[in-house]
Protein backbone atom coordinates (compact mmCIF):
# COMPACT_ATOMS: atom_id res chain seq x y z
CA UNK A 1 0.00 0.00 0.00
CA UNK A 2 1.35 3.38 -1.00
CA UNK A 3 0.45 7.15 -0.04
CA UNK A 4 -3.37 7.86 -0.78
CA UNK A 5 -4.06 9.43 -4.50
CA UNK A 6 -7.23 11.11 -5.18
CA UNK A 7 -7.94 10.53 -1.65
CA UNK A 8 -7.80 6.64 -1.95
CA UNK A 9 -5.38 3.79 -1.26
CA UNK A 10 -4.80 0.83 -3.25
CA UNK A 11 -3.31 -2.23 -3.53
CA UNK A 12 -2.67 -5.24 -6.02
CA UNK A 13 -5.25 -8.23 -5.45
CA UNK A 14 -6.12 -11.54 -7.57
CA UNK A 15 -9.90 -12.53 -8.45
CA UNK A 16 -10.39 -15.35 -6.39
CA UNK A 17 -12.52 -16.90 -9.24
CA UNK A 18 -9.38 -16.32 -11.51
CA UNK A 19 -5.91 -16.98 -9.96
CA UNK A 20 -4.21 -15.50 -12.81
CA UNK A 21 -6.31 -12.81 -13.24
CA UNK A 22 -5.03 -9.47 -11.34
CA UNK A 23 -6.37 -6.25 -10.66
CA UNK A 24 -5.85 -3.12 -8.54
CA UNK A 25 -8.57 -2.35 -5.61
CA UNK A 26 -8.69 1.39 -4.21
CA UNK A 27 -10.25 1.94 -1.33
CA UNK A 28 -11.44 5.69 -1.08
CA UNK A 29 -11.05 7.15 2.61
CA UNK A 30 -13.76 9.76 1.86
CA UNK A 31 -17.51 7.66 1.40
CA UNK A 32 -14.91 4.55 2.51
CA UNK A 33 -15.71 2.32 -0.53
CA UNK A 34 -13.89 -0.60 -2.41
CA UNK A 35 -13.64 -0.23 -6.03
CA UNK A 36 -11.77 -2.42 -8.78
CA UNK A 37 -9.52 -0.76 -11.12
CA UNK A 38 -8.94 -2.94 -14.54
CA UNK A 39 -4.95 -3.50 -15.37
CA UNK A 40 -3.42 -3.11 -19.06
CA UNK A 41 -4.43 -6.25 -21.29
CA UNK A 42 -0.45 -6.35 -22.28
CA UNK A 43 0.54 -6.21 -18.88
CA UNK A 44 -1.80 -9.70 -17.35
CA UNK A 45 0.52 -12.28 -16.71
CA UNK A 46 1.82 -14.21 -14.43
CA UNK A 47 3.42 -12.80 -11.68
CA UNK A 48 4.01 -10.12 -8.80
CA UNK A 49 2.14 -6.61 -8.69
CA UNK A 50 2.96 -3.75 -6.85
CA UNK A 51 1.05 -0.82 -6.53
CA UNK A 52 2.91 3.04 -6.58
CA UNK A 53 3.21 6.78 -6.79
CA UNK A 54 5.28 8.10 -9.39
CA UNK A 55 4.87 11.58 -10.55
CA UNK A 56 1.68 11.71 -9.48
CA UNK A 57 0.12 9.35 -11.20
CA UNK A 58 -1.11 5.78 -10.17
CA UNK A 59 1.41 3.31 -11.44
CA UNK A 60 2.19 -0.63 -11.33
CA UNK A 61 5.71 -2.18 -10.86
CA UNK A 62 5.29 -5.91 -12.60
CA UNK A 63 7.74 -8.48 -11.28
CA UNK A 64 7.30 -11.71 -13.87
CA UNK A 65 8.50 -15.14 -11.65
CA UNK A 66 11.68 -16.26 -13.23
CA UNK A 67 10.54 -20.25 -13.12
CA UNK A 68 7.83 -19.10 -14.92
CA UNK A 69 9.09 -16.64 -17.83
CA UNK A 70 11.81 -14.58 -18.42
CA UNK A 71 13.51 -12.63 -15.14
CA UNK A 72 12.19 -8.85 -15.89
CA UNK A 73 9.93 -6.32 -14.92
CA UNK A 74 7.96 -3.48 -16.27
CA UNK A 75 6.28 -0.14 -14.77
CA UNK A 76 3.09 1.30 -16.01
CA UNK A 77 1.55 4.67 -15.19
CA UNK A 78 -2.07 5.51 -15.34
CA UNK A 79 -1.98 8.73 -17.05
CA UNK A 80 -5.55 9.40 -16.57
CA UNK A 81 -6.86 8.37 -13.00
CA UNK A 82 -9.66 6.60 -13.32
CA UNK A 83 -9.32 5.64 -17.31
CA UNK A 84 -8.44 1.85 -17.77
CA UNK A 85 -7.18 3.03 -21.79
CA UNK A 86 -4.56 5.24 -20.37
CA UNK A 87 -2.15 3.00 -19.09
CA UNK A 88 1.07 3.66 -20.18
CA UNK A 89 4.32 1.03 -20.44
CA UNK A 90 6.67 3.59 -18.68
CA UNK A 91 9.80 1.22 -18.13
CA UNK A 92 10.88 -2.45 -19.13
CA UNK A 93 13.82 -4.33 -17.76
CA UNK A 94 15.38 -7.64 -18.05
CA UNK A 95 17.02 -8.59 -14.82
CA UNK A 96 19.17 -11.19 -13.59
CA UNK A 97 18.78 -13.96 -11.34
CA UNK A 98 20.00 -11.60 -7.98
CA UNK A 99 16.92 -9.16 -8.22
CA UNK A 100 14.11 -10.72 -6.43
CA UNK A 101 11.50 -8.26 -6.09
CA UNK A 102 10.86 -4.23 -7.79
CA UNK A 103 10.58 -1.72 -4.69
CA UNK A 104 10.09 1.26 -6.70
CA UNK A 105 11.31 4.53 -8.58
CA UNK A 106 14.00 6.89 -7.80
CA UNK A 107 13.62 10.46 -9.44
CA UNK A 108 16.88 9.72 -10.74
CA UNK A 109 15.73 7.28 -13.19
CA UNK A 110 17.03 4.25 -11.31
CA UNK A 111 14.99 1.49 -9.68
CA UNK A 112 14.97 0.35 -6.27
CA UNK A 113 15.15 -3.60 -5.39
CA UNK A 114 15.66 -6.10 -3.32
CA UNK A 115 18.85 -8.32 -4.72
CA UNK A 116 20.23 -11.34 -2.96
CA UNK A 117 23.61 -11.12 -2.10
CA UNK A 118 26.74 -13.20 -1.32
CA UNK A 119 25.73 -13.26 2.02
CA UNK A 120 21.70 -12.66 2.57
CA UNK A 121 19.58 -9.80 1.21
CA UNK A 122 20.08 -6.06 0.97
CA UNK A 123 18.48 -3.01 -0.61
CA UNK A 124 20.22 -2.17 -3.66
CA UNK A 125 19.88 0.21 -6.44
CA UNK A 126 19.04 -0.88 -10.47
CA UNK A 127 20.46 1.51 -13.70
CA UNK A 128 18.85 0.29 -16.42
CA UNK A 129 21.07 2.29 -18.73
CA UNK A 130 23.83 -0.03 -17.35
CA UNK A 131 22.09 -2.86 -16.17
CA UNK A 132 24.21 -2.55 -13.26
CA UNK A 133 22.53 -3.41 -9.39
CA UNK A 134 24.53 -0.98 -6.77
CA UNK A 135 24.18 -2.36 -3.24
CA UNK A 136 23.20 0.48 -0.82
CA UNK A 137 24.27 -1.12 2.37
CA UNK A 138 21.10 -1.90 3.93
CA UNK A 139 20.79 -5.41 4.74
CA UNK A 140 17.30 -7.47 5.83
CA UNK A 141 15.27 -10.54 5.58
CA UNK A 142 13.88 -11.49 1.99
CA UNK A 143 10.61 -9.50 0.96
CA UNK A 144 10.73 -7.53 4.42
CA UNK A 145 11.76 -4.49 2.36
CA UNK A 146 9.58 -1.45 1.87
CA UNK A 147 9.98 1.83 0.27
CA UNK A 148 7.45 4.62 0.61
CA UNK A 149 7.25 7.97 -0.68
CA UNK A 150 6.75 11.21 0.65
CA UNK A 151 6.00 14.76 -0.20
CA UNK A 152 7.63 18.13 1.60
CA UNK A 153 5.23 20.49 3.00
CA UNK A 154 5.76 23.76 5.15
CA UNK A 155 1.91 24.45 5.59
CA UNK A 156 1.91 24.69 9.30
CA UNK A 157 -0.98 22.34 10.72
CA UNK A 158 -2.29 24.94 13.51
CA UNK A 159 -2.90 27.96 11.36
CA UNK A 160 -5.01 28.25 8.34
CA UNK A 161 -3.22 28.85 4.96
CA UNK A 162 -4.77 30.86 2.22
CA UNK A 163 -2.02 29.96 -0.09
CA UNK A 164 -2.62 25.91 -0.33
CA UNK A 165 -5.58 25.41 -3.16
CA UNK A 166 -8.75 24.07 -2.67
CA UNK A 167 -7.10 20.91 -5.51
CA UNK A 168 -4.01 20.29 -2.91
CA UNK A 169 -6.54 19.69 -0.25
CA UNK A 170 -6.30 16.13 0.19
CA UNK A 171 -9.86 14.22 -0.13
CA UNK A 172 -9.12 13.00 3.48
CA UNK A 173 -9.06 16.56 5.22
CA UNK A 174 -12.30 17.35 3.37
CA UNK A 175 -13.98 14.24 4.87
CA UNK A 176 -12.54 15.00 8.11
CA UNK A 177 -14.67 18.59 7.97
CA UNK A 178 -17.34 16.75 6.17
CA UNK A 179 -17.79 14.29 9.00
CA UNK A 180 -17.30 17.60 11.39
CA UNK A 181 -20.38 19.07 9.49
CA UNK A 182 -22.26 16.53 9.98
CA UNK A 183 -21.15 15.71 13.72
CA UNK A 184 -22.24 19.73 14.67
CA UNK A 185 -25.45 18.64 12.32
CA UNK A 186 -26.57 15.83 14.51
CA UNK A 187 -25.66 17.26 17.92
CA UNK A 188 -27.62 20.57 16.49
CA UNK A 189 -31.00 17.90 15.24
CA UNK A 190 -30.29 16.27 19.22
CA UNK A 191 -30.30 19.57 21.09
CA UNK A 192 -33.40 21.16 18.58
CA UNK A 193 -34.90 17.46 19.62
CA UNK A 194 -34.65 18.04 23.52
CA UNK A 195 -35.66 21.42 23.17
CA UNK A 196 -39.14 20.53 21.42
CA UNK A 197 -39.41 17.65 24.17
CA UNK A 198 -39.14 20.14 27.04
CA UNK A 199 -41.49 22.58 25.22
CA UNK A 200 -43.70 19.43 25.29
CA UNK A 201 -42.71 18.32 28.80
CA UNK A 202 -43.74 21.84 29.70
CA UNK A 203 -47.19 22.40 27.97
CA UNK A 204 -48.04 19.25 29.52
CA UNK A 205 -46.98 20.57 33.12
CA UNK A 206 -49.04 24.01 32.55
CA UNK A 207 -51.92 21.75 31.52
CA UNK A 208 -51.70 19.38 35.05
CA UNK A 209 -51.16 22.92 36.67
CA UNK A 210 -54.24 24.12 35.28
CA UNK A 211 -56.11 21.04 36.43
CA UNK A 212 -54.83 21.38 39.63
CA UNK A 213 -55.65 24.60 40.39
CA UNK A 214 -59.37 24.31 39.35
CA UNK A 215 -59.64 21.14 41.50
CA UNK A 216 -58.34 23.23 44.11
CA UNK A 217 -61.11 26.11 43.60
CA UNK A 218 -63.57 23.11 43.53
CA UNK A 219 -62.16 22.72 46.88
CA UNK A 220 -62.45 25.80 48.15
CA UNK A 221 -66.04 26.35 46.86
CA UNK A 222 -67.26 23.02 48.74
CA UNK A 223 -65.22 23.97 52.05
CA UNK A 224 -66.81 27.51 51.89
CA UNK A 225 -70.19 25.65 51.29
CA UNK A 226 -69.48 22.87 54.35
CA UNK A 227 -68.55 25.83 56.07
CA UNK A 228 -71.74 27.98 55.75
CA UNK A 229 -73.70 24.85 56.53
CA UNK A 230 -71.65 24.46 59.56
CA UNK A 231 -72.04 27.89 60.23
CA UNK A 232 -76.13 27.85 59.93
CA UNK A 233 -76.22 24.47 61.43
CA UNK A 234 -74.93 26.27 64.85
CA UNK A 235 -76.96 28.65 64.92
CA UNK A 236 -79.74 26.34 64.36
CA UNK A 237 -78.75 24.41 67.58
CA UNK A 238 -78.42 27.39 69.29
CA UNK A 239 -81.95 28.69 68.63
CA UNK A 240 -83.05 25.43 69.29
CA UNK A 241 -81.78 25.54 72.77
CA UNK A 242 -83.16 28.27 73.56
CA UNK A 243 -86.58 27.27 72.46
CA UNK A 244 -85.58 24.36 74.56
CA UNK A 245 -84.47 26.33 77.59
CA UNK A 246 -87.86 28.53 77.62
CA UNK A 247 -89.56 25.25 77.36
CA UNK A 248 -88.60 23.86 80.41
CA UNK A 249 -88.74 26.83 82.21
CA UNK A 250 -92.74 26.91 80.85
CA UNK A 251 -93.32 23.50 81.87
CA UNK A 252 -91.65 23.88 85.26
CA UNK A 253 -93.78 26.95 85.73
CA UNK A 254 -96.79 24.31 84.76
CA UNK A 255 -95.57 21.69 87.17
CA UNK A 256 -95.62 24.52 90.51
CA UNK A 257 -98.56 25.35 89.04
CA UNK A 258 -100.29 21.94 89.20
CA UNK A 259 -98.73 21.06 92.70
CA UNK A 260 -100.04 24.04 94.53
CA UNK A 261 -103.66 23.65 93.19
CA UNK A 262 -103.69 19.86 94.06
CA UNK A 263 -102.65 21.19 97.67
CA UNK A 264 -105.52 23.87 97.99
CA UNK A 265 -107.76 21.04 96.97
CA UNK A 266 -106.61 18.24 99.18
CA UNK A 267 -106.58 20.77 102.11
CA UNK A 268 -110.58 21.63 101.42
CA UNK A 269 -111.41 17.96 101.27
CA UNK A 270 -109.64 17.73 104.84
CA UNK A 271 -111.46 20.75 105.95
CA UNK A 272 -114.67 19.46 104.74
CA UNK A 273 -114.10 16.22 106.00
CA UNK A 274 -113.43 17.43 109.64
CA UNK A 275 -116.18 19.77 109.23
CA UNK A 276 -119.01 17.10 108.45
CA UNK A 277 -117.64 14.80 111.69
CA UNK A 278 -117.72 17.21 114.35
CA UNK A 279 -121.57 17.81 112.92
CA UNK A 280 -122.14 14.07 113.40
CA UNK A 281 -120.85 14.01 117.18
Amino acid sequence: MYPPLNGAVHFGVYDECKSSCQLVLSFDLGDEVFRLISLPNAAVRQGIVQTSVIGGSLSLLFYYDRHVDNNCFAIWVMKDYGVVDSWAKLLAVDVNKEIIRVLGLRKNGSILVEAELTRGWGLSSYDPKSQQVKNLGICGRPYYFHVDNYVENLVLLNKPNDAVSERGVSRKRKCRSTSDEERVCQQKTQLEERVCQQKTLLQQQKIILKKQDKILKQQEIILKQQREEMAWQTEKMVTLKSQLAILIQQLRGQSRDMFSGARDQSATQVQQGSSSASQET
